[in-house]
């Protein structure tokens, strides 16, 4: 059981951290960030507008083979494929493209943005060969 003492003093030490988050660029608040990474985002609130402005921007896959650099090349909504009977279903897919040498196969991934956060995610390799790789993340739930 935690005790009044400690207690008090967590809750001030987030009420800190809160307020560095708040802070304008360039200070304590990019500094944590630089030490303590991205945020983490929950796949359950991911959502197309999330990303939509993040198209054509670098970022971060992690997995087994390493870190990618990698580039968010789209995102689209898939609600225009759904039957009537679907539209419960929220769906969306991004569309990463890699270096034809990276190190990287079909599985979970840890996918970084320096804005918007990281999650993990299933990633499937998609399309033809060509100067890229091409990897899908298709993210379904209910609505």
């Amino acid at each position: 059981m935690i005790n009044r003492r400690d207690f008090v003093t967590g809750l001030a030490a987030l009420t800190v951290g809160a307020g560095a988050l708040a802070m304008p660029a360039g200070s304590l608040r990019d500094r944590l960030g630089r030490l303590l990474g991205p945020p983490r985002m929950d796949v359950r609130d991911l959502e197309p507008e999330t990303f939509a402005g993040l198209a054509g921007t670098h970022l971060t896959i992690r997995g087994p083979g390493g870190a990618v650099r990698a580039r968010l090349a789209d995102v689209s909504g898939l609600d225009r494929f759904q039957k009537r009977s679907a539209r419960r279903l929220k769906q969306m897919s991004l569309l990463f493209e890699v270096p034809k040498t990276a190190r990287m196969e079909a599985g979970m991934h840890r996918v970084e943005h320096p804005l918007a956060g990281s999650c993990d995610l299933y990633l499937s390799e998609v399309g033809p060969a060509g100067r890229v790789r091409q990897f899908e993340a298709v993210i379904s739930r209910l609505a």
